[in-house]
């Protein structure tokens, strides 16, 4: 093999240790893929000093370790991924690898302190180091990375404050979420387009220096200890989809002004200090593409308006989606975003681009709820529990054929559960607890699969599942009947859904794949269906380091 310049290997798990042949591999060796192997072992060190080798791929090997570097390294490396290895060290010779453009060391074993000398790596477009055990302040000296432009360090012990980028003009993606970082946010470029700062220690407020015509599309803040008010820059930020500060100490009135943003998906304020009512705007500040919409968890107050509601367009139908299953994100990342089923935190590790949901819950809103909600077709999760809302509730939720989740619970609605509820056959979970709701609980088959935890708290509630028997005047109408009431008096349910099954949370299932509860602890939710795709998906997706973060 004294001409070979090109050896790949990947995927052939060949489960077993390192072969003693690649010691002696030909000096004209210029690339060597081994990914996806399945190696176990030490791996020799003298590869690393063949002369014209320039790129090294080893990950997906998680028994392959030894000796990662030697300080007389002396190939010029441009490429190396070792990500999903079991390296454990990173020494300071890393910095003598002057050509270095791509360095991959995700979802290893690597520990200590991230050496000084990284940043004499001039030539480095791309860094992952996501996923390790390394501690310590991040080196100050990464802001010499000029030519940088994908910088993810996330899931670390890092501490202390995060070091000014504002040299950094090229970065695109910047990812230093789930770490031990304080201190403000940094400046940053026109050119980013993720920051996720997410369950960090940040203080301060948020930068207020979002420039026109900058190209971010991501902005995670979420589980830090941030302060003030939203800057009214962000309506700079044309290209935004995503803006998630949830979780910190931000106190403002609503954002209004936010739904100038054309391209808005996402919005999460929940767990703040926001306050006051939920004003109605101006036409051309309608949140045209807003699915996922947060407050949960605030002082908001008073009615929810209903134009407010009508012009949550994005909500109204995205049938034209449904065929694709598709994620907001991008190569190097794609966003997540927490939700709350009944009660529980939950992670979805990757959002669909047709997954929808209004959280409401926990504030101070009042009156009746609108019967516009049942406009919004295509909304799967909807919660309003908490708050101070009286009436009944609207027999228009019955028009949500796609939702899967409604929370309704701790309010003050009365009288009897609406029928046209029993058509939701997508409802997976359903929690009408502790109002004021009477009468007989609805017979029909999707309803019948609900526990007593749904109906608790409801004093005057009778019937299955409940022990509490109904009275000969709440007697239950036979099914007979009850198809020819709906199908003579209403036209908001078409039993061709019938014949497809009950559903069982499918989008919100494939959103959520693998979850985090909120004690930290990694379940399966049963509840929900997760298909053999969604699992693929998860696969794929740790496989390429980026896609899954538990």
């Amino acid at each position: 093999m004294t001409k070979l310049q090109v050896l790949s290997l990947d995927s052939l798990e060949m489960s077993t240790v390192v072969p003693d042949s690649l010691k002696y591999l030909s000096s004209s060796l210029t690339s060597l893929s081994l990914s996806d192997c399945l190696l176990q072992g030490n791996f020799p060190i003298n590869i690393f000093h063949l002369p014209n080798l320039q790129m090294i791929r080893l990950s997906q090997n998680p028994s392959l370790a030894g000796k990662f570097l030697a300080n007389n390294w002396t190939s010029p490396i441009e490429y190396l991924d070792v990500s999903e290895t079991s390296f454990s060290e990173l020494p300071d010779s890393i910095g003598n690898l002057k050509l270095l453009g791509r360095l991959m060391l995700g979802y290893s074993q690597f520990v200590g302190l991230v050496p000084a000398s990284l940043g004499n790596l001039t030539q480095l477009t791309l860094l992952h180091l996501m996923h390790n055990n390394f501690s310590g302040h991040i080196p100050s000296s990464l802001s010499n990375l000029v030519q940088l432009t994908c910088l993810d360090l996330s899931s670390n012990s890092f501490v202390g404050e995060i070091p000014d980028i504002v040299n950094l003009t090229q970065v695109s993606f910047f990812d230093l979420s789930n770490n031990q970082l304080a201190g403000p946010i940094p400046s940053h470029g026109s050119r980013l387009s993720v920051m996720d700062l997410r369950n960090n220690r940040l203080n301060g407020s948020i930068p207020g220096t979002f420039a026109e015509s900058n190209w971010l599309r991501s902005l995670n803040l979420n589980n830090n200890e941030l302060g003030g008010g939203i800057p009214q820059s962000l309506v700079n930020c044309t290209k935004l989809e995503v803006l998630d500060i949830g979780n910190n100490k931000i106190n403002d009135a609503f954002p209004y002004w936010l739904g100038n943003l054309p391209e808005l998906q996402v919005l999460v304020l929940r767990s703040n200090k926001f306050h006051g009512s939920v004003r109605e705007f101006e036409p051309k500040e309608s949140f045209p593409k807003l699915r996922i919409l947060d407050l949960s968890i605030n002082n908001f107050s008073g009615y929810l308006p209903e134009r407010f509601l009508e012009n949550l367009n994005a909500m109204r139908n995205v049938g034209a989606d449904e065929g694709k299953l598709q994620y907001l994100g991008e190569e190097y990342y794609q966003d997540s975003v927490v939700v709350t089923l009944k009660g529980t935190k939950i992670e979805l590790q990757k959002i669909l681009t047709v997954f929808t949901t209004i959280d409401f819950s926990s504030n101070g809103f009042d009156g009746e709820i609108s019967q516009v909600i049942g406009k919004l077709h295509s909304l799967r999760l909807l919660n309003l529990s908490h708050n101070h809302f009286t009436g009944q509730i609207p027999s228009s939720l019955g028009n949500l054929a796609k939702l899967e989740s409604l929370d309704l619970s701790s309010n003050n609605p009365a009288r009897k559960i609406p029928k046209p509820l029993t058509s939701l056959t997508s409802l997976s979970v359903l929690n009408l607890s502790h109002n004021q709701l009477d009468g007989l609980i609805p017979h029909r088959p999707q309803f019948n699969t609900f526990q007593e935890d749904s109906y608790i708290g409801n004093l005057g509630l009778c019937g299955f599942p409940l022990t509490k028997k109904c009275s000969n005047d709440e007697a239950p109408t036979t099914f007979h009947e009850e198809d020819e009431e709906a199908e003579s008096s209403s036209s908001w349910f078409d039993w061709k859904f019938a014949k497809i099954g009950y559903g069982s949370g499918l989008v919100i299932g494939m959103s959520i794949g693998y979850m985090v509860f909120s004690s930290g602890e990694p379940l399966w939710f049963m509840k929900m269906v997760v298909t053999w795709q969604s699992k693929k998906v998860r696969t794929r997706g740790i496989r390429r380091g980026r896609l899954i973060r538990n």
